[in-house]
């Protein structure tokens, strides 16, 4: 008898152990803090400029105050797709159609970004002296958000599963 229960014991202790385990581990996983969105690009031109040559860092900063308000434009833009995407799907006469143009606008606004922090990044190199560009050579800048090939973000935004779509 006491045998038996000596190995009951350890099984049940194995088990328990497991079950911790996984029930940490989906913890972790699904209920991580969530992470601060990027920093915008006047604030990251800032940090970039405090390591510039003077006369280099107002060219940097006068370069962005003009092009940021469209990079910006475009990161708001597509903060909405996410929810512009789950009212179609969510509709009880689903159209697949209806997802194409917020596809095509999502790509377009994508886009239109890329091109204005290309602009800014070749004005800039373009007006700065060579220290400033060997400066900014040498930057290591943070990793892109997951959209532009970064790490993935925390599942559900580590707020827990998505709400339920809109009633409509």
């Amino acid at each position: 008898m006491r045998i038996t229960r000596s190995i009951s014991m350890k099984w049940v202790l194995t088990a328990s152990l497991a079950l911790n385990v996984f029930l940490a581990t989906v913890l972790v996983v699904v209920y991580r803090p969530h992470h601060p969105p990027p920093p915008d690009i006047t604030d990251i031109a800032e940090r970039i400029a405090e390591t510039l040559p003077p006369a280099d860092a107002v060219i940097l900063r006068e370069i962005v105050a003009a092009r940021a308000p469209a990079i910006e434009s475009g990161k708001h833009n597509l903060r909405g797709f996410p929810d512009r995407v789950r009212a179609v799907l969510g509709k009880e006469d689903f159209d697949p159609e209806a997802l194409r143009p917020l596809f095509s606008d999502f790509i377009a606004v994508h886009q239109r970004m890329d091109e204005a922090v290309a602009a800014l990044v070749i004005e800039a190199a373009t007006r700065m002296s060579p220290q400033g560009r060997a400066v900014i050579s040498r930057l290591r800048l943070p990793p892109p958000p997951f959209a532009m090939g970064g790490a993935p973000p925390p599942p559900f935004g580590g707020k827990g599963p998505p709400p339920p779509p809109p009633a409509e």
